[in-house]
Formats: structure tokens, sequence, C-alpha cells
């Protein structure tokens, strides 16, 4: 998984190709998508137990319809 770092060096870079963007276009991107990501990771911090909690139910459910068979490899 990439960081969020790296994530928005490539999109950086991607925009920075597509739209021929100047350095100082590329530094507000870069302060707009640094501001943004903290709003991002505190929402991610209150919402992850929630998200964490829906996928064990989820991996719950799924192993409770299978086989006994295919519940061992599904568990791996």
């Amino acid at each position: 998984m990439m960081s969020a770092a790296d994530e928005h060096e490539a999109a950086i870079t991607e925009l920075r190709e597509l739209l021929e963007l100047d350095e100082e276009q590329v530094a507000q991107i870069h302060r707009i998508l640094a501001e943004r990501q903290q709003f991002v990771q505190r929402t991610w911090e209150q919402l992850r137990p929630e998200v964490q909690n829906a996928m064990r139910q989820v991996h719950s459910d799924i192993g409770e319809l299978l086989h006994p068979d295919q519940r061992g490899r599904f568990h791996e």
C-alpha cells in the first residue's frame, strides 16, 4: 500500500504532466493535499473501528455460508 505522501506525489506527477503545471501551481497543490490529508487522517481515525467491525462481520458472514472444507481455505 502506498503512503499518503507517495499517493500525493503520484497524483501531482500525473497532474503536472497532464496539465503542464508551473512550479507555483505544484507548490499550491502540495499545500492543499497536505491540509486535506490532516482532515482525512482525523476522519479515518474516528471511522476506523466501525469500518474494521464491518469488515469482520463481512468475513464472518461469508465464513458462515461456506462448506467446512471451504472455510479452512477461506481463513488462511
